[in-house]
């Protein structure tokens, strides 16, 4: 049976990158958002964020990215 990104995971996942990206050494922060974010434009009023829908799929269904404790994603 498929695993799925549905709502309670994509929510502990989010919990955990804002943990791990506020709390983590900084050298850790700096690879766990490099894993998962290709670029950032800033605009005089919005800011994106680009990456690939399916290394982000990967890791909110990868079995650490559950665990606050686990490396990187």
């Amino acid at each position: 049976m498929p695993r799925s990104a549905g709502p309670d995971r994509i929510t502990r996942f989010g919990q955990l990158m804002r943990t791990n990206i506020t709390e983590g050494a900084l050298p850790f922060r700096k690879a766990y958002l490099r894993s998962l974010i290709d670029a950032v434009e800033v605009d005089d009023h919005v800011i994106r964020i680009h990456g690939s829908r399916t290394v982000l799929e990967q890791a909110v269904l990868a079995e650490h990215a559950t665990h606050p404790a686990g490396g990187r994603l």
